[in-house]
């Protein structure tokens, strides 16, 4: 599959309204959505001496809704992000929701050890990740200049990454992104870091 924005990152502030941005806020903070506890973040073995603990709610796992929760709201982040992608691509392409996941970190002061969360890839078949913040926080995500290649499967060790960009948390602002770089994000400090998470498949 060939896409024209293979490889390609856009970062977009205020993807969606700011009155979407604070339903969306609201509804995951007003104690409507049941948040799920995570002994770590990326769930990796790689953490298990310095875990790095958060909430997740799963919205959607492989295509299929698995939330009671309504998606309604999300839904013009995925289509903004679409346009956007067309627009600048001029190329269009159907499209379906993989998986999406919202993700509710606390800041960790006493942190050990990396500074990185476990570096990882959302899914192993060609996807883009479009991946919205909820609010203004710390704890950039990381994007690492090393794709993942189906030649070399192996995780490569932190030591080999080198960091392509770096994008700090931002209410309404969505980075889409190749999902095969290896990515990861830091840990927030100061304030709780949460964003809703979507692995797209286009064909």
């Amino acid at each position: 599959m060939n896409w024209n924005w293979k490889n390609q990152i856009y970062v977009i502030d205020d993807i969606i309204s700011l009155e979407q941005q604070e339903t969306i806020k609201n509804y995951l903070f007003d104690g409507r959505l049941p948040w799920y506890y995570a002994a770590d973040i990326t769930d990796s073995k790689s953490q298990k001496d310095n875990p790095r603990p958060a909430m997740k709610h799963f919205w959607i796992s492989k295509g299929q809704q698995v939330s009671s929760a309504p998606t309604d709201a999300l839904r013009p982040i995925v289509e903004n992000c679409l346009k956007t992608l067309f627009e600048r691509t001029h190329q269009k392409a159907n499209y379906a929701v993989d998986n999406c996941r919202s993700f509710l970190q606390f800041p960790l002061n006493n942190l050990k050890g990396s500074a990185y969360d476990a570096h990882h890839v959302d899914s192993f078949e060609e996807h883009l990740v479009f991946l919205y913040y909820v609010m203004d926080s710390d704890g950039d995500t990381v994007i690492f200049d090393n794709p993942f290649s189906f030649e070399n499967t192996e995780r490569p060790s932190e030591n080999m990454l080198t960091e392509k960009l770096r994008v700090s948390p931002k209410q309404g602002r969505v980075v889409i992104f190749d999902g095969f770089y290896w990515h990861t994000a830091t840990q927030p400090r100061h304030n709780m870091r949460c964003v809703v998470n979507f692995n797209v498949h286009c064909k």
